[in-house]
């Protein structure tokens, strides 16, 4: 049956919404772990393996390798463990892929919701070209590039696109209504982020503007949900209340700066102007303030809105999308946060607005049907300014994706529009001071200081590049002084260790080791320097005890397995697996020891594992050239270079063996 030629068209619009969406974000596909991928992801070696799947759903540790910022995100965390076995490591690549496919599948059901909302309110043949622009703005929204290109943000995407699909599968679907298996995908949600509790308000103020009606009807209906959302509540209301002691400020100043900051969100809906990655806001401390009087009366006014346009079938999509709005934004205004805005906070709220936004229009343009039809040009002139909205966003959108690249584009960004926010700058610092560019670094982290006395990882990275420095003096007084400031912070410790190790004082390093591990036991680097540091005294006892507490957090820790494979191989732990990875450290190890032919037999290990592992093919030809046998160098390193043609070492070591013979 041959579709209608307007259905044809539509489709063919849908499909241009599809490939403005993914142009919009062809240039974030490579961008950088941020902000907290580092300790969730980066850090984490509990994602490095999907044989701690079930850990992840019984152990919120497994989250983060920051025990106080620990949650219970079992779903997110899978999906990143996934991505890593996906990408066989930190392939930026496959955890933008994952995110991407989850967000146009989110954007899909979104169409579906809208559709359903404004047929129900008034039918009209418009009405599906008012869903996908609807859609379209939302996919497109410069605003929600920030969660697209945040990776630890991918939990705000994940709850928010499966709180979607519940609520679609019990409006469309009514066999999943009837069987109560719309309830899966809410399930799903909050195992990805407890902010998806929200589907309870939000399916209740849906019943009762669409469906129901009655006020205890729509209560009835909504009780399997309730039920649901009070037994998982009841497992992770420990973790919220864990997550709001993380604020340098009172509780009560977090709360009168929401009003506020709500404006804001609202603003930047219309005029996505401004936006940064990291704001540095200070709270509210009075209900004076005109942040706070101007907040609290937008909402004062929003609510009265909504109560009335609530009364009136024509208008009730207006009144659910202004609750969907503040019903969303519920869970970061009440549970205080380290920041006190931020944009990822918007992809959950900016459903609800782009419902009430669109269908305020959609009115609008019903109103006054006859006279487009009539008047050509009007109808262009809208259709162009809808156009208009689009590709504004769709620019701005790759702007943004722009700025997210890699640390320095990022945090240069927060530093333009946040000057006297110490985080900021002290990122843009630790930017420049992995380029090697110290004496910028020392500057930026000065200047943070100036702004943010107290904050200890300041002083930390100052100590780091004066270390780097050879700023011997000034290094340890500030590493010092992040001690005092904060004595609860394993960075601290561990990078102190890591300077005090570095100039010869071992011993002294010990101590400060332990002490990270403690507060921070999934960190793996500060274990691993302390296991290098008994091996190096000969503490033998001490160090198969820290290899093994190492091998418990992650099976295929290639420095612990090393350890094992080199001096206590047939006290190996159960479980601990063989990787290719295991084998390359150790052949690297024997490699720097001089070792060569264990080094070369260490890297045929891996090889077995990893047929087309180039890293261990150069190890291979390194340790032929070191041994002066250049004949048998030059096979090995072709091999890598054919499997890595941008492997410079590689073809270094090929030139040395070819110059030589």
């Amino acid at each position: 049956m041959k579709l209608p030629k307007g259905k044809k068209f539509f489709l063919l619009a849908a499909f241009g919404v599809l490939l403005a969406v993914i142009l919009a974000y062809s240039n974030h596909w490579s961008n950088d772990f941020h902000f907290d991928d580092s300790h969730t992801i980066v850090d984490n070696p509990h994602v490095r393996s999907l044989g701690n799947t079930l850990t992840f759903f019984i152990n919120p540790q497994t989250s983060t390798v920051l025990p106080n910022s620990s949650s219970y995100r079992p779903l997110t965390t899978l999906s990143l463990a996934i991505d890593y076995y996906l990408g066989r490591g930190y392939n930026q690549f496959y955890f933008h892929l994952s995110t991407f496919v989850w967000y146009l599948l989110q954007l899909f059901f979104m169409f579906i919701l809208f559709r359903t909302i404004f047929n129900y309110a008034f039918k009209h043949e418009w009405n599906s070209w008012l869903a996908l622009f609807g859609t379209a703005w939302y996919g497109l929204h410069t605003a929600n590039a920030e969660t697209v290109n945040y990776i630890s943000a991918r939990s705000d995407l994940l709850s928010t696109a499966l709180v979607i699909i519940a609520l679609v599968s019990y409006i469309r679907s009514s066999f999943m209504r009837k069987y109560f298996l719309y309830l899966i995908p809410f399930i799903l949600a909050i195992l990805t982020k407890q902010a998806a509790f929200m589907f309870v308000p939000l399916f209740f103020a849906y019943l009762l503007l669409f469906e129901e009606g009655v006020f205890w009807r729509a209560v009835a209906a909504v009780l399997p949900a309730l039920i649901i959302a009070l037994l998982f509540f009841q497992k992770t209301a420990s973790m919220l209340s864990a997550l709001s002691g993380a604020t340098n400020y009172s509780y009560f100043s977090y709360l009168i700066s929401q009003p506020g900051v709500v404006l804001y969100y609202f603003k930047t809906f219309f005029l996505p102007m401004g936006l940064c990655a990291d704001y540095g806001w200070g709270p509210t401390t009075s209900v004076f303030n005109f942040g706070f009087m101007a907040g609290f009366g937008f909402i004062t006014l929003m609510f009265i809105s909504a109560f009335y346009f609530g009364r009136i079938k024509k208008y009730q999509p207006i009144a659910f999308g202004i609750l969907w709005f503040f019903i969303a934004l519920v869970p970061t205004s009440i549970v205080p946060l380290t920041e006190i805005a931020n944009d990822h906070r918007l992809f959950f709220p900016f459903v609800g607005l782009t419902i009430a936004v669109c269908w305020v229009v959609g009115l609008l343009l019903y109103k006054y049907e006859e006279q487009l039809k009539a008047k050509r040009a009007l109808a262009i002139l809208i259709t162009s300014i809808a156009i208009l909205v689009l590709l504004a966003n769709a620019l701005g959108a790759r702007q943004r994706n722009r700025i997210w690249k890699d640390e320095e584009s990022l945090w240069y960004d927060v530093t333009i529009k946040s000057p006297k926010h110490g985080r900021g700058l002290m990122n843009y610092g630790l930017s420049q001071m992995s380029k090697g560019r110290y004496a910028v670094a020392k500057k930026y982290f000065h200047e943070g200081i100036k702004y943010a006395p107290g904050y200890a990882r300041l002083y930390v990275n100052l100590g780091i590049v004066q270390g780097a420095m050879s700023n011997r003096q000034e290094a340890e007084a500030s590493f010092k002084q992040a001690l005092a400031i904060d004595p609860n912070l394993y960075a601290s410790y561990f990078y102190y260790a890591r300077w005090l190790a570095q100039q010869g004082r071992q011993t002294e390093a010990v101590p400060l080791l332990v002490k990270s591990a403690e507060l921070s036991p999934g960190f793996l680097p500060g274990r691993h320097l302390l296991l290098n540091i008994y091996e190096s005294k000969a503490k033998n006892d001490l160090a198969l005890l820290e290899a093994r507490k190492i091998l418990e957090i992650d099976a295929s820790d290639a420095i612990a397995c090393q350890y094992f494979l080199q001096y206590k191989k047939e006290l190996l732990p159960a479980g601990a697996k063989s990787t290719p990875e295991m084998y390359l450290a150790l052949s690297v190890t024997n490699f720097n020891r001089g070792l060569y032919n264990e080094s070369i037999s260490a890297a045929e290990e891996a090889l077995k594992l990893k047929p087309d592992y180039a890293e261990a093919y150069n190890n291979i030809g390194a340790a032929y050239n070191s041994m002066q046998q250049w004949g048998k160098a030059i096979a090995p390193l072709e091999k890598a270079i054919a499997l890595n043609p941008d492997f410079q070492l590689a073809r270094n070591n090929l030139n040395l063996a070819k110059s030589m013979l």
